[in-house]
């Protein structure tokens, strides 16, 4: 039950020294198990991309109370780059997808280069695992964000400038790079369905 394992997880970090590998595995756990628990009981009332951090509907309202350190897209990013720091090579699918997440749910189109880049990662590493539909969902979170550039990019807004120049930092090129690896994860993922 995901509620059930959002309380352990919860109560580990509790106990654990915040910069060790235990808080670390704690805090994705809880990530990972509060993220399911949302989604099980709130999709069908208020959507999947509603505001992760304040949606105020009754079946949101009814969640566990998050921890401080994912109870804005400030402190998850904080969070999410202590992670990479800390676990360095040995961060894993999710701690990418967390950390993917983290930007993407702030909204700011700033942060979709990042996102997009971050989620590619998290698709490498949970194929090179061997689960494709995973994949499969990262390089599509991934494609959504380039997406979401690509046509920012070529609006007339102050939003839309603000994402060019995010857009130019991450270069052309490389974000044809990004949406080229996206297609080849998709289809490996569709071959290995």
């Amino acid at each position: 039950d995901a509620g059930g394992a959002f309380n352990v997880y919860s109560a580990a970090l509790q106990r654990t020294h915040p910069a060790s590998a235990d808080w670390a595995g704690a805090a994705v756990g809880a990530w990972a198990a509060w993220k399911r628990l949302r989604r099980r009981r709130t999709i069908s009332s208020c959507g999947a991309d509603a505001d992760f951090f304040s949606c105020a509907c009754a079946a949101c309202e009814q969640l566990p109370k998050k921890p401080s350190w994912m109870s804005s897209a400030a402190a998850l990013m904080a969070t999410t780059d202590g992670l990479v720091r800390l676990l360095g090579v040995q961060a894993d699918g999710l701690v990418w997808a967390m950390h993917a997440d983290a930007r993407f749910y702030d909204g700011a189109v700033w942060y979709l280069p990042e996102a997009a880049s971050s989620y590619i990662r998290a698709a490498e590493l949970v194929q090179r695992a061997g689960n494709y539909t995973i994949a499969a969902i990262y390089a599509q979170r991934a494609r959504r964000c380039i997406d979401q550039l690509s046509t920012l990019a070529d609006a007339p807004s102050t939003r839309a400038s603000d994402a060019r120049s995010r857009c130019e930092q991450l270069a052309p090129r490389a974000l044809s790079r990004a949406a080229q690896r996206v297609d080849v994860l998709t289809a490996e993922a569709d071959k290995a369905a």
